[in-house]
């Protein structure tokens, strides 16, 4: 397929609700039965949480490929490409394979209009795979990620896994992702965020994420705040659940210093997940230090990911809540090379005040502001005027991406931090012209 027709379509794709939240099962669980239940053909692990979520799917990922299986994995949101979210064994899919399904998907499932060229050739795959009904219109249409959900699913059953990790949207119990049963489920670390739609307190956003777990299985917990702790047990007990609480995680033996910290509890919710997963599926485990070699050597693309560019190095984090923020001070603090200049444009939608307040001591002097090519982005100079309440130094404020890495470049021959939003660096890499295999889950020493 060409570039411009793959473009064409995932612009297509783009337009379908791309902001909107219909949290809610119906929709998609009737759409999965109208494609077939792909998901019978694999097992499924869901992994929810507000912080952590990517990681520890992509470390389980790994762990269990390790152990022979060939494992789907689903995360969101993207950076560059929609492929992004459809891996199998680390690679994101070829893009042929991904526009057909995508062809009908959106021709069967997203309301589409009837004008549109792809649409025949949407619905011709449908027919010939079986696809059952009619294709939706108007309130039966799926969101953005219902569409690209249901898609996934697909994907990894043409694909022949073994096993699929899904990473959640948002929340858990009305997320998408949840409409199929999982073998195991796993909970990372639970903070606030998405109060709009799952809650004002830890209590009850946890109750929204205690909603992957299912009635005898096992579901693995990071360590958590008492009150979601508190939460989580009491949806558990109720259900009968497997509750596994993984507590007190230190960093693998032998792994980077990327895996300190929160990392800590990812990689040990990931190490306890994969057991469980193998475990059900009556398989050995992997030997405690062939776990320990996996997670030194792994590498989640955007996660305290540091690269070495054609015009030096940098440093990518998608941090963009105050915990994740939080988190990633204390282990730029804990480094011996310290980036002296950041790059951060925020969604306004987020507790910005929140992210900001967590800058204050970072060994960053110099800031260079910007706003992601999104309606939901936070204008530079708003995002500069709270950096000055703060009494944050801003160096450059730059209305557009590549202007912004430009000007950080000039700034220092040193390592330079992005953080902030996704969608930043999503513009950040396009900007730096990264190659495709930085998508890759990639190995140490890459």
């Amino acid at each position: 397929m060409d570039q411009a027709t793959y473009d064409a379509l995932t612009r297509r794709l783009f337009t379908q609700n791309l902001f909107s939240i219909k949290l809610g099962l119906d929709r998609v669980q009737a759409a999965v039965r109208a494609a077939g239940t792909p998901q019978n053909a694999f097992d499924v692990v869901i992994v929810a949480g507000t912080n952590g979520k990517g990681t520890t799917s992509a470390l389980m990922a790994s762990l269990l490929q390790r152990a022979g299986l060939r494992v789907g994995l689903f995360t969101s949101p993207h950076l560059v490409d929609v492929r992004e979210r459809f891996r199998v064994d680390g690679v994101p899919l070829p893009r042929a394979q991904v526009a057909q399904t995508l062809k009908a998907v959106l021709a069967w499932f997203a309301g589409a209009d009837p004008a549109d060229p792809s649409i025949e050739e949407g619905r011709r795959l449908a027919t010939q795979w079986g696809w059952e009904g009619e294709p939706a219109i108007d309130e039966e249409a799926l969101t953005f990620f219902e569409l690209t959900t249901l898609a996934g699913l697909c994907l990894f059953a043409q694909s022949g896994v073994d096993v699929v990790i899904l990473e959640v949207g948002v929340g858990g119990r009305l997320d998408a992702v949840n409409a199929v049963e999982p073998l195991v489920s796993a909970i990372t670390r639970v903070d606030m965020d998405h109060q709009k739609y799952l809650g004002d307190t830890l209590g009850e956003i946890a109750f929204e994420k205690a909603g992957v777990m299912r009635s005898g299985r096992p579901v693995v917990v990071a360590p958590q705040h008492p009150e979601a702790m508190a939460s989580i047990r009491q949806h558990a007990q109720r259900l009968r659940a497997g509750l596994i609480e993984v507590k007190g995680a230190q960093a693998p033996s032998g792994a980077s210093s990327w895996l300190s910290g929160p990392f800590a509890d990812n990689a040990a919710v990931a190490a306890r997940t994969a057991r469980a997963v193998l475990e059900a599926r009556s398989m050995a485990p992997l030997a405690p230090e062939v776990e320990a070699q996996v997670l030194a050597a792994a590498r989640w693309p955007g996660r305290r990911d540091a690269w070495l560019g054609k015009d030096g190095p940098w440093l990518f984090d998608v941090a963009h809540n105050p915990a994740g923020m939080k988190s990633l001070g204390a282990f730029l603090k804990a480094q011996t090379s310290r980036p002296p200049v950041g790059v951060m444009g925020v969604m306004a939608d987020k507790d910005v005040d929140g992210m900001i307040e967590t800058l204050v001591g970072w060994p960053q002097t110099q800031w260079v502001l910007t706003r992601a090519q999104t309606p939901r982005a936070m204008a530079a100079d708003e995002l500069a005027r709270r950096f000055d309440a703060a009494g944050l130094k801003v160096a450059v404020v730059a209305e557009a991406v590549p202007e912004a890495v430009k000007a950080a470049r000039a700034l220092t021959s040193q390592q330079v931090l992005v953080c902030g939003s996704v969608y930043l660096l999503g513009e950040v890499l396009t900007a730096l012209d990264i190659d495709e295999t930085f998508f890759a889950l990639r190995q140490q020493g890459r």
